[in-house]
């Protein structure tokens, strides 16, 4: 008897050991992430060998940028540049995110730190897709912890929540991801504008020598004005900080059956941009075309020195740029890049890839050799042609503010002249003298 209830307990016994085995396995995290470890491993070591991100809701995606020989590219934009700066930072953010802790398991949980396996399409979170390492890497990037230095995460496959180090905040719309800058050329190398509408209202301003203050208006209409002569010289500074707002491609664009307006944009060193504006659908959108005037770049040119100009500032800037470029050919994945200064952004994305020459509005001013500004002239030249291969295939969706500058009409250019008052008549002299 005493031996059958010995049995008896040790059985007992066994099936609680089992059953807190099972219960624990159950509990168990199934996540090969380590506390203090990395979210992406491998990622940071690789980050160069990157090929495509893919981000999406769920399984489908949303934003594909993908690389090829030279260029890293957004799919749902037809192929347009992606914005590399901010590729950048996400794939370094992503590279050195730790695991600062373990989650919930639970899927019932999961909607509230952003990490379910179907997103909704007002969630934060973001299927991410890495292709280019020894495995692709698929996480779902949450919510944004309390406090937004950490956020929430999920390998895809595995059950545990993470929190993690950092805030990756991961946009979901093409739009966010492309190269938003289009030309940055200022007004002070700008030579002359002039702007056509369909219906042939014209204006023309222009400057004959660099260092004039204002521009000059080629015709002011009777009986008129110019409101102001800053007003007059905004028309130069519409290809400053112009930037796109979306993209599509411009195939079958024919400015006469858009109605465009035709603004055309030149410069002393020969560059010549000319843009045409219209609306579509409610959208305003442009089409440049650079091109570069080599009469134009002659007729202004500095009369050439007879010796080679000594070395001085501009020298010196001129070979910090060469160094600036060589650096930049050759930057660490960590390191830091500084943003451009000229309308050509870099075009690396810590993958050792060198971008488009620079394309700025650096002006020559000073006189060289005629050797010397024959090699200038080449090389704004090659800037200019390098901006058209990328501009002309596209058309941009711009702002409001930048579509007015484009388009501006006499109307804002020009005002009545006031009548002068009638003099009042003059009193009689001795009317009252007897």
């Amino acid at each position: 008897m005493q031996a059958r209830k010995l049995t008896i307990l040790a059985a007992i016994a066994a099936v609680a050991i089992l059953a807190a085995v099972w219960a624990s396995r159950e509990r168990a995290p199934d996540s090969t992430a380590t506390v203090g470890g990395p979210l992406v491993p491998g990622l940071e070591e690789n980050v160069n060998e990157v090929t495509k991100v893919e981000i999406g809701a769920g399984a489908e995606p949303l934003v594909t940028i993908e690389r090829d020989e030279t260029t890293w590219t957004v799919a749902q934009k037809s192929g347009y540049p992606a914005d590399v700066n901010k590729l950048r930072e996400t794939l370094l953010g992503l590279s050195i995110a730790e695991v600062l802790e373990e989650k919930s398991s639970n899927p019932e949980n999961y909607g509230q730190l952003g990490v379910t396996d179907e997103i909704a399409e007002d969630a934060t979170g973001a299927h991410l897709t890495i292709t280019g390492l020894a495995e692709p890497a698929e996480l779902i990037i949450g919510d944004t912890a309390r406090g937004g230095s950490s956020t929430y995460a999920r390998r895809v496959g595995e059950e545990t929540a993470l929190l993690v180090s950092g805030n990756l905040d991961i946009d979901r719309q093409p739009v966010e991801w492309l190269r938003r800058d289009v030309l940055d050329v200022t007004a002070d190398g700008m030579q002359s504008v002039t702007l056509v509408h369909p219906d042939g209202r014209t204006i023309e301003i222009a400057k004959e020598t660099r260092n004039l203050p204002d521009f000059t208006v080629a015709e002011i209409p009777e009986g008129q004005k110019l409101v102001s002569a800053s007003e007059t010289n905004s028309l130069a500074s519409a290809l400053t900080g112009l930037r796109l707002e979306d993209v599509a491609p411009a195939e079958g664009f024919d400015p006469e059956e858009a109605e465009a307006v035709r603004a055309t944009y030149r410069l002393f060193d020969g560059r010549v941009f000319t843009v045409y504006a219209f609306e579509r659908a409610g959208s305003k959108l442009i089409h440049v075309q650079p091109a570069f005037d080599t009469e134009l770049a002659q007729r202004f040119a500095p009369p050439a020195a007879t010796e080679p100009a000594a070395a001085g500032p501009a020298s010196e800037a001129s070979t910090e740029g060469t160094a600036d470029d060589a650096a930049a050919a050759t930057r660490e994945p960590g390191e830091a890049a500084s943003a451009p200064a000229t309308d050509e952004a870099d075009d690396t994305v810590a993958t050792g890839d060198a971008g488009e020459p620079a394309a700025g509005d650096t002006q020559v001013t000073a006189a060289g050799t005629e050797e010397e500004q024959r090699i200038a002239m080449d090389g704004t030249r090659e800037k200019a042609q390098l901006l058209q291969a990328r501009l002309e295939p596209w058309l941009f969706e711009v702002t409001d503010y930048k579509y007015e500058q484009l388009t501006h009409t006499p109307d804002d250019l020009f005002e009545p002249i006031a009548p002068e008052p009638e003099a009042e008549p003059a009193a009689e002299i001795g009317s009252d003298a007897d």
